[in-house]
């Protein structure tokens, strides 16, 4: 036996748009219209999602209805299904029309979206009660004409800006509310590290020769290991500003300056064996907290502490450290 097909029609900005469905056909709903960004509207009628651009049809998809839809930020869009479809989460509209969908809640019949005051997401369901979405803030970052260089480092400036490091030679820097986008620095030799200094507004370059970039004025400094104490000059490969003092990390010996312009306030260089600590942050009462390839240190005065005994993880390789809340 055949399918018996009936039709009804959508009206869009009016021109009128024929809908074939089959009334054997098990997918069914109550019809909805959305508009979205971009003058992207979305008919759900009789199982099928009908895409239009303005006044263009641009797809039809036989598909379960959508029950309601919210576009977030960077033109996620989410959508809201019955018949335990979920709710759906699509980069773009792109992957919307195509529904190529990332994983989020499932097996669920979710009927509407609702929106408080701080712009989370209350979630309502016909079997399941209420869901609620804490709303964290992912934002994707426009490179422009950098995309296809590999981001190396990242540091920030302040709420706004981010100092970016592009295949290890080029520092820009990305406002993420205009979406703006300079350079900053340009290096001849590979970078290692950039941090920067928000008290003194210094971008450190940590390299095989290290710099201070004065910013906004972009005065250039070169930085020697250990200040005038040495005759030779060496790069570190990490600086990490801590309170008032900044930390300089090199490949087996480190310092503590409150000025970098100035000789350090410590240096290991004679006083503790060589190690390479690639990590550190400030401690309480004046002492430091020192990340190697094989654990966490304490830098109490000239005394260094293995601080293994605290919890076996600390004999692990410790990358970063940051203080959270003290």
């Amino acid at each position: 036996m055949g399918f018996i097909y009936n039709q009804s029609s959508i009206n869009h900005k009016g021109n009128i748009f024929l809908v074939k469905y089959d009334k054997n056909q098990k997918i069914f709903g109550n019809a909805k219209a959305f508009k979205y960004s971009d003058s992207n509207y979305l008919y759900t009628i009789h199982g099928h999602q009908h895409f239009f651009k303005n006044k263009t049809l641009l797809k039809t998809k036989f598909r379960t209805e959508i029950n309601d839809l919210i576009e977030l930020e960077d033109s996620l869009i989410l959508t809201a299904q019955i018949f335990r479809q979920g709710v759906k989460v699509y980069k773009n509209n792109k992957d919307f029309m195509n529904d190529k969908s990332m994983p989020f809640l499932e097996n669920i019949s979710a009927t509407r979206f609702l929106n408080d005051r701080q712009d989370n997401i209350f979630i309502s369901t016909i079997e399941d009660g209420f869901f609620y979405l804490k709303r964290k803030i992912i934002k994707s970052v426009d490179l422009k004409n950098h995309s296809k260089m590999v981001v190396s480092k990242i540091a920030k400036k302040n709420e706004h800006n981010l100092l970016i490091l592009l295949d290890e030679k080029i520092v820009v820097e990305k406002n993420i509310c205009n979406k703006s986008l300079k350079q900053t620095y340009k290096s001849p030799d590979n970078i290692l590290d950039i941090s920067y200094n928000q008290k003194s507004s210094e971008l450190y370059i940590a390299g095989q020769t290290s710099w201070i970039i004065q910013l906004p004025m972009f005065h250039k400094k070169p930085l020697g290991f250990c200040g005038l104490k040495y005759k030779y000059m060496m790069g570190y490969k990490r600086y990490i500003p801590i309170k008032n003092n900044i930390l300089a990390l090199g490949y087996e010996r480190f310092g503590v300056y409150s000025d970098v312009h100035k000789s350090p306030d410590f240096c290991s260089e004679g006083i503790l064996p060589r190690k390479r600590f690639i990590s550190g942050s400030d401690y309480k009462n004046n002492m430091y907290l020192l990340g190697s390839l094989d654990g966490l240190f304490i830098l109490n005065g000239n005394t260094l502490i293995k601080s293994d005994s605290i919890h076996p993880i600390f004999r692990s390789r410790i990358n970063d450290i940051r203080n959270f809340k003290g």
